[in-house]
């Protein structure tokens, strides 16, 4: 059970080499290709890079510095409602600094920085069975909003179900597809 419904942007996906190691598969690049598609509806706006211990997936640059103030404007004026005081107070100044920031900060960096309520950093992961394997992949996002205290007990599958929703919603974007709907 949770207490906390938050709507996150999924910016980073790795996966440890050891696990996929365990895995038996002829191609690797076809499983972490599959497992992406997995837990995001848009592959194509990821790059793969290769680190010494892992596999990671990224935004990709271009688009994350192109299109995140467009997306989060257009999702907070959704969600909060332009005329709102959490619109006023809490995003909309982290909006401003976004839209006019200069070209050499780059925004993942500056919202990790930033002191704010509602758009933030957080870690998750995964649980990924297939046959009689368990996978890890461990994510960064960028907590878009949450509401707290609700009682929560999943049955059939509103979250997963609602994570595809608003990612229809925001189909439109190559940020759409990294949309998550969790409980914690």
């Amino acid at each position: 059970m949770g207490e906390f419904l938050q709507t996150r942007l999924i910016t980073t996906l790795s996966v440890s080499k050891d696990h996929l190691d365990e895995m038996e598969t002829k191609d690797k690049i076809v499983c972490l290709n599959r497992l992406l598609k997995v837990i995001v509806a848009n592959p194509q706006s990821f790059v793969l890079e290769e680190g010494e211990d892992s596999y990671s997936w990224k935004l990709k640059p271009d688009i994350l510095e192109g299109q995140l103030v467009p997306f989060l404007e257009e999702y907070y004026k959704d969600f909060y409602g332009e005329d709102s005081n959490w619109y006023a107070r809490e995003c909309k100044p982290t909006l401003d600094f976004l839209s006019v920031r200069p070209k050499d900060a780059p925004v993942l960096e500056y919202l990790e920085n930033e002191k704010n309520d509602i758009i933030f950093f957080d870690k998750s992961d995964y649980n990924l069975s297939t046959k009689d394997r368990r996978l890890i992949v461990l994510t960064s996002e960028l907590r878009l909003s949450f509401e707290g205290k609700i009682i929560y007990e999943s049955i059939f599958g509103h979250v997963s179900f609602f994570t595809k929703c608003i990612r229809k919603v925001y189909a439109h974007s190559p940020l759409g597809g990294a949309l998550s709907i969790d409980i914690y």
